[in-house]
């Protein structure tokens, strides 16, 4: 919070960002002996000394592809041009989002493709105020945030939870492991021209379609999909849908219906249609996850809002979305999900 640009709101600011040049190493250990290690924690608040060094070194590839917000310049300006103090608040990218703060602290979390891309957009707004400035020329800043944002979104690919759902039709009880992913992976590569990625995945689960060769290796957690998908064969559209959305464990349905939530059980619960009907997620479920509708708003920060207008404990739409509470009344033309 130290800085002179948001110190006075207690707020962390997003400084820019670029690619690293080269992957992070694994972290070496220190090079002591066993006798000095023991030495070392035989002192009675050194129980815990740690034997890797995790000062990490990291390279950017600033050149090409790193940006930084002016922020240096604009307190020089406004040093000297008090009246324009404003400028300075317009321009700035804060971390006020709880579910990003914790990536901001010491000993930062790693982030997701979608709080990356979230990210990226805060910069782009944040350059386009500066370019309505008209003070500093931000041209290159831009141009690289374009591409940051097309590199960051063909990353994400179009169907980020695809491996997830996989995995959930294993054993939704279960964590990912990754191996849905692994899989996913192998797919894409062995796409025809023409072929659809969710398609043919869901031909594989439905046993529409064998499982090819080049899947053997993980023919066993395919089979075992297929007899899970067979048991959810109802939801298909859905889980089709929630696919294009990056989903963790907290987020998806099914991981949430395991879990116990109530909304989720009457979501879901193909043998409780009252309930189904009576669910004001189930109401804008349908609305929320049109095609057409997630490529031209936020669809799913909209369907939450939705659901909150219509009662549901907050603290349910909380812990299904923490990422996402925040945003519900932000501009969706800044939202990430404007896919």
């Amino acid at each position: 919070y130290d800085n002179p640009v948001s110190a006075d709101d207690y707020r962390r600011v997003l400084v820019g960002c670029s690619l690293l040049s080269n992957p992070i190493a694994m972290p070496p250990h220190y090079d002591f002996t066993k006798d000095e290690l023991e030495s070392w924690k035989e002192k009675e608040d050194m129980q815990n000394f740690p034997t890797i060094n995790w000062a990490l070194q990291v390279s950017h590839d600033f050149e090409d592809w790193g940006v930084v917000l002016p922020y240096q310049e604009y307190v020089e300006y406004v040093e000297s041009h008090p009246e324009e103090e404003d400028k300075l608040r317009e321009m700035r990218a804060l971390i006020e989002e709880d579910a990003l703060v914790a990536r901001f602290k010491y000993v930062a979390e790693s982030l997701d493709d979608d709080k990356c891309t979230y990210l990226l957009y805060k910069l782009r707004k944040s350059l386009s105020i500066i370019k309505e400035h008209s003070i500093f020329n931000v041209d290159r800043e831009q141009e690289t945030i374009e591409r940051l944002l097309s590199k960051a979104w063909s990353g994400r690919g179009m169907y980020p939870s695809l491996g997830n759902i996989i995995e959930l039709m294993v054993d939704h009880e279960a964590a990912p492991t990754g191996v849905g992913e692994e899989i996913v992976n192998v797919l894409k590569g062995k796409l025809k021209e023409g072929q659809d990625l969710l398609d043919v995945t869901f031909l594989i689960l439905g046993k529409q379609s064998p499982i090819p060769d080049y899947l053997a290796t993980f023919a066993d957690t395919i089979h075992e999909a297929v007899i899970g998908f067979k048991a959810h064969k109802s939801l298909e559209s859905v889980l089709r849908k929630l696919s294009l959305f990056s989903l963790t464990a907290r987020l998806h349905p099914l991981y949430a219906f395991a879990q116990g939530f109530r909304f989720a059980r009457a979501w879901f619960a193909a043998d409780n249609i009252q309930g189904v009907r009576e669910n004001p997620f189930n109401k804008y479920l349908p609305l929320a996850l049109e095609p057409g509708f997630i490529k031209a708003r936020n669809s799913l920060c909209e369907f939450l809002r939705l659901c909150l207008q219509e009662g549901v404990n907050p603290s349910e739409v909380r812990a299904m979305c923490p990422f996402l509470f925040n945003q519900l009344f932000d501009n969706p033309a800044d939202q990430l999900f404007s896919i």
